[in-house]
């Protein structure tokens, strides 16, 4: 209950045997040495179900010039890393965008994790097809959940497809439909080959893709900066930037299609949510 004894906002969470239940989810971000007294929680009201993940720290700085934790926990000091020379192709087709990135670099929902700091979230209807975003091969396939929504618990449990960079670099496709792959574990697969379907398996208020890079070799560690280069020079990750190609981290609040950043729908920029792409 709040301070004044009335029940917070519910939003939805769907189970994995698919029924549902209403729940509400709190997201706190204090300043150091701060004490906040949140809400009132009744532990022992009939049918109380309670998930609380312990405090992180978070960082600060932005896309251009990311910080990451210097230690795996996110313990200590945020350091400075040198950005990769390598951008890679859009995760998304043209056809069913533009995309609105939902939550950028350091995002305070659940992008303050050091695994996830440098994570992506766009937004795409349910059975987007998901792309590779350069040659490699698949290292995981993993679909065995259908629960979906805001409850907590949802962050230990998602579905991904995690293909192995000829780069050297891991990526994972997060919060993928189950039944959708297209690949098997060892495959072979080329930039822009579809692998998947978007969907929301997991800690996902709405549908979304998301994508974080990792070495291969720390495929538990930090992730890594992820860049992508506009569809002009979109079709090789390994031979630098074109004279005619854009190079783009995509921010929070702004719309998004293979080519670079775009001006939001025009349902969108009036207010109006827009309709889900075709």
């Amino acid at each position: 209950l709040d301070r004044h004894g009335q029940p917070f906002p519910v939003g939805v969470n769907r189970l994995e045997d698919g029924s549902v239940q209403m729940v509400s989810t709190f997201v706190v971000v204090v300043g150091p040495r701060t004490a906040l007294r949140l809400a009132y929680v009744d532990a022992g009201a009939p049918g109380a179900d309670i998930c609380a993940f312990p405090l992180e720290p978070l960082g600060s700085g932005d896309p251009s010039s990311p910080l990451v934790p210097s230690s795996r926990d996110g313990g200590g000091s945020w350091t400075r890393r040198e950005e990769h020379a390598l951008s890679f192709s859009f995760p998304l087709p043209t056809a069913n965008g533009p995309y609105l990135c939902t939550q950028g670099v350091g995002g305070h929902l659940t992008h303050f994790f050091p695994q996830s700091y440098h994570a992506i979230d766009l937004r795409c209807s349910l059975g987007t097809p998901v792309l590779a975003i350069g040659s490699g091969v698949v290292k995981e396939v993993a679909e065995r959940h259908c629960c979906g929504g805001i409850h907590a618990s949802n962050l230990e449990k998602w579905n991904a497809v995690s293909l192995e960079l000829t780069c050297g670099l891991l990526v994972e496709y997060v919060h993928t439909l189950p039944g959708t792959a297209r690949v098997k574990v060892g495959d072979r697969v080329q930039a822009g080959q579809v692998l998947c379907d978007a969907g929301d398996i997991g800690f996902a208020p709405e549908p979304h893709l998301h994508i974080e890079l990792h070495s291969a070799s720390d495929p538990q560690g930090p992730s890594e900066p992820l860049r992508f280069l506009g569809e002009a020079g979109a079709a090789s990750s390994t031979s630098g930037s074109s004279p005619c190609s854009q190079i783009f981290v995509p921010l929070a609040g702004r719309w998004y299609t293979p080519g670079g950043e775009v001006v939001a729908p025009v349902a969108a920029s009036s207010g109006v949510p827009s309709p889900p792409p075709p």
